[in-house]
């Protein structure tokens, strides 16, 4: 026993004792996301002395859930909510941990206190259970569930390392938050680190401006610009070798400061307006495959007579009727946005663009680069490139397109199957991030 409440050392892990909180179940949860009771249970908890609180069992996938109030590690929305309880178990002085795992046979079920058992057939809130057999659990859970495929397993599989590494990721958001003394001083300090961010992106906007400026000859003669496009390059490498310090640096401190809810920021409304547009999108690319629709098809087949070159796949017919309604619809919806798009593979490839830039090419090259951008390559561009292969919780940067027009481009990646399929995008304009939200809603 005069072990129990020496310390115990892990790799670099310590715990202050050797006392650990296990998971337990709390059922409270609604479409796998935290809420106050989560927050006051484990803080509570955390203040109880132990060393070790591991959160509940939190499902990979939601048919992983136990029942459906069973918190979900399956997107960047409920990482955010269970980051802020880990920082206050980790401000309370315990270790926090948590238990990932998908319930198989046993998911689609009541909570203890309305049955315990399945959730009858054909009742909306269950769902088709899988397992490595289709044998049933038994005793109260009687519903035989569907034996897995071997796509099945390697979606499942799929799921927990994602799962896994968003976990991961909440342990630089708690050590962050852990270094105030409390969750007011820790908002206090988030806040203050806010406005940091605005003066530094408002040096950058002094010199967009200025570049804006410079820029309207260009719009003038669009048509020129494309033809010396690789002259323009040369000059844009030598301005952002000038510029790329400052812009980097604000790239990298408005990533980190997305793992934070600051509420009130506009950054933070975009952020979360960008998760939420990414889960209907991972949901429409499903919706798609499962009417037949091969969506990692590379094999690019060209349009004749488009300049520049456009190109069909065996799905973007498909992926552009139901997609672009929808984009055009966000792209309205997002205050300050001019476009929503999303690209896919390394030829930065978008299947569909919003309607202002997906017109019918026409004999005009300079009147197609404008405004027939769907279904090209923009593999040129580095920065959609980012954009296509980056895989973190989301990425900033400034962005200057081919046809001079300056924006903030904020995206994150897409998933489809367990695979990374491309990144979806918000250009915003760069004063919609400036002056403290006034151009934001």
């Amino acid at each position: 026993m005069s072990a129990l409440f020496s310390s115990f050392k892990l790799k670099d892990v310590t715990l202050r004792n050797r006392i650990a909180v296990p998971p337990m179940c709390q059922y409270s949860a609604r479409d796998g996301l935290t809420n106050d009771w989560h927050a006051t249970h484990y803080a509570s908890l955390a203040r109880g002395g132990a060393g070790l609180l591991i959160v509940e069992a939190t499902a990979v996938a939601p048919e992983g859930r136990i029942t459906p109030a069973c918190l979900g590690l399956w997107n960047d929305e409920q990482a955010v909510g269970l980051a802020q309880i880990a920082a206050s178990i980790k401000a309370y002085g315990a270790v926090p941990g948590i238990q990932i795992g998908h319930a198989g046979r046993k998911a689609s079920a009541q909570p203890p206190w309305e049955g315990d058992d399945h959730i009858p057939e054909g009742d909306p809130h269950g769902w088709q259970t899988i397992a490595p057999s289709a044998v049933a659990f038994g005793a109260n859970l009687p519903r035989v569930p569907r034996a897995m495929t071997f796509d099945d397993i390697a979606r499942v599989r799929a799921d927990f390392v994602a799962a896994a590494k968003r976990a991961r990721a909440l342990r630089s958001w708690a050590a962050a938050c852990s270094s105030c003394s409390c969750p007011t001083q820790a908002l206090a300090g988030l806040a203050q680190g806010s406005r940091q961010v605005n003066q530094e992106i408002g040096t950058i906007h002094a010199a967009m401006e200025v570049l804006a400026s410079n820029n309207q000859d260009i719009h003038q003669h669009v048509s020129q610009l494309h033809q010396l496009a690789e002259d323009m390059a040369e000059v844009m490498q030598v301005s952002a070798k000038a510029s790329g310090g400052l812009i980097a640096s604000a790239e990298q401190v408005m990533r980190d400061l997305g793992r934070f809810e600051l509420a009130d920021g506009p950054f933070d409304q975009v952020v979360r307006q960008l998760y939420a547009c990414r889960t209907t999108c991972e949901q429409m690319l499903d919706q798609l495959a499962a009417s037949g629709h091969q969506l990692f098809d590379r094999q690019y087949q060209p349009i004749p007579g488009t300049n520049p070159q456009q190109y069909h796949t065996r799905y973007d017919r498909a992926f552009e009727q139901l997609f672009r309604p929808y984009f055009d619809q966000m792209t309205a919806q997002v205050a300050g946005c001019d476009l929503v798009v999303l690209l896919t593979g390394e030829e930065t490839y978008p299947p569909t663009h919003i309607s202002k830039y997906s017109q019918p090419s026409t004999d005009d090259p300079a009147h197609n680069l404008a405004f027939s951008r769907d279904k090209r390559f923009h593999r040129a561009n580095p920065m959609l490139q980012r954009t296509c292969t980056d895989t973190g919780p989301f990425l900033f940067q400034a962005y200057v397109r081919d046809i001079g027009d300056i924006y903030a481009l904020v995206s994150v990646p897409v998933f489809h199957q367990g695979r990374h399929w491309g990144g979806l995008i918000f250009s915003l304009r760069h004063e919609a991030l400036l002056n403290g939200g006034r151009y934001l809603s």
